[in-house]
């Protein structure tokens, strides 16, 4: 299952390297909540401009969030992937620094832009990123 995780993180970033480190830095971020009285999720809020450090660590299956609240992920294992049109997404089952359940998926757009989205039951993060 490593050796899967990893050939998906190098497929993601389109490189054929041995690079163990990845890392990008963000352009925005956005976020929606859980409407527990509609039993359904906001809708994402505006971009919001940020420059954070994200750190995907392919030898220790981590994804590290360096934001003004640290942010700290491992891999469990890979949920999906998913080929569409205009869009390729890799996503992970996960947790986060606290033990809680999350998945993670890293998507890239045909346009070249890509994000990192943290999903909880909750809470979903997105991150537009680049590579450094």
């Amino acid at each position: 299952m490593k050796k899967l995780v990893f050939i998906i993180i190098f497929l993601f970033v389109g490189i054929l390297s041995q690079a163990q480190i990845l890392k990008f830095e963000s352009e925005a971020v956005s976020y929606k909540t859980f409407d527990i009285e509609n039993n359904r999720f906001d809708e994402w809020e505006p971009w919001e401009p940020t420059r954070v450090i994200i750190i995907v660590n392919i030898e220790k299956e981590t994804v590290d969030v360096y934001s003004q609240y640290e942010q700290h992920y491992i891999f469990l294992s890979v949920i999906d992937n998913v080929i569409q049109k205009d869009r390729k997404s890799y996503i992970f089952d996960a947790i986060d620094e606290d033990g809680k359940r999350c998945s993670i998926e890293m998507s890239i757009l045909d346009t070249g832009i890509q994000h990192i989205y943290v999903r909880w039951s909750n809470l979903q993060i997105v991150y537009q990123i680049r590579k450094l």
